[in-house]
């Protein structure tokens, strides 16, 4: 009689246990408030997946920023402090194809919703990176390869942050791909 008396109430006490597991994940999923903006994952991901990121320079620490993530076509963007929260600093990486082995993204900043380019596709050494409407031309699409610079398909130079300056508002340009970390990107 024991051990069916044991048996029924530990029976009692898992469904008790699965009723007030299902309940708290229930009510959890209620309370937690739906997110207008996308909020970047904290964490490193190496390798871009489609979504959006901070995009961090190596050397300066700063992010990739469009000033006050005004949608003013051919504004350059800059670096700035990666202080978490400001749509300025986000950016989307969508998925629009692959050279080789390696993904091609057109890069739209979240607040301006223009893409990341270099103005005509023009190849000249330090030729600012800026913002335009988004279309379909090569100087709006960018792999971001194993070492993590950001390359341009149109120029196939590096998005860069000028003598490795550490200077919030710093305009970002292009540059012949090196190893330097003023030309490596972390996204998170």
């Amino acid at each position: 009689m024991s051990t069916l008396r044991s048996s029924s109430i530990g029976s009692v006490v898992r469904r008790a246990n699965i009723t007030v597991g299902a309940g708290v994940m229930v009510f959890a999923a209620m309370a937690a408030p739906a997110l207008a903006d996308p909020v970047p994952s904290p964490q490193d991901v190496g390798a871009a997946s489609e979504g959006y990121y901070y995009v961090e320079n190596y050397n300066s620490g700063d992010c990739v920023a469009v000033p006050n993530g005004l949608p003013d076509p051919g504004r350059q963007v800059v670096q700035w402090s990666c202080l978490p929260g400001a749509d300025s600093k986000i950016w989307y990486f969508d998925a629009v194809g692959t050279v080789g082995d390696d993904v091609v993204y057109q890069i739209s900043n979240h607040a301006s919703k223009m893409c990341l380019a270099i103005g005509g596709g023009d190849t000249t050494q330090g030729k600012p990176a800026i913002q335009w409407h988004c279309g379909n031309g090569n100087e709006q699409k960018w792999v971001y390869d194993d070492a993590g610079r950001l390359k341009n398909l149109a120029t196939y130079k590096c998005l860069a942050v000028p003598d490795g300056s550490h200077q919030d508002g710093k305009g970002l340009v292009q540059w012949s791909c090196g190893s330097g970390n003023e030309q490596k990107w972390r996204l998170y």
